[in-house]
């Protein structure tokens, strides 16, 4: 193999790996994404589950220091919070770190929610 050819071959390389990781890297955004939607969507679940009188009584002890024992996310990646009133509440993901970066149908977002009536926002990033 001569020098032009193992030049040749790098310069491929480099052309794949400069498409293939910037792919990547949404990949892994994305499946952080989908890991905290489950995981409001479970919270969510265990609300209405020790639900008796009071959706404050039964919010509490689910989420510690915006973490779950039983969430799939990553605390490095998503902080969890839950906010609960008598009659209603509201569970939120707010993106940190490198997930800050995530996008979804080419919508930036804040705030992953979901509330005590089933409404999801932003409705794209949960389709």
């Amino acid at each position: 193999m001569t020098l032009i050819e193992l030049v040749i071959v790098v310069a491929i390389i480099s052309l794949l790996a400069a498409i293939a990781y910037p792919n990547y890297q949404r990949y892994l955004l994305r499946g952080q994404r989908t890991a905290a939607l489950a995981d409001l969507a479970l919270i969510q679940l265990e609300v209405e589950r020790n639900y008796q009188t009071s959706y404050l009584q039964a919010s509490e002890g689910v989420i510690t220091q915006g973490h779950c024992n039983r969430c799939q996310s990553s605390p490095q990646q998503y902080t969890l919070s839950l906010s609960a009133t008598e009659d209603d509440y509201t569970i939120s993901a707010t993106p940190i770190g490198t997930q800050r970066n995530d996008r979804c149908a080419e919508l930036s977002y804040q705030q992953l929610s979901l509330d005590h009536a089933g409404n999801q926002q932003p409705a794209k990033c949960w389709k």
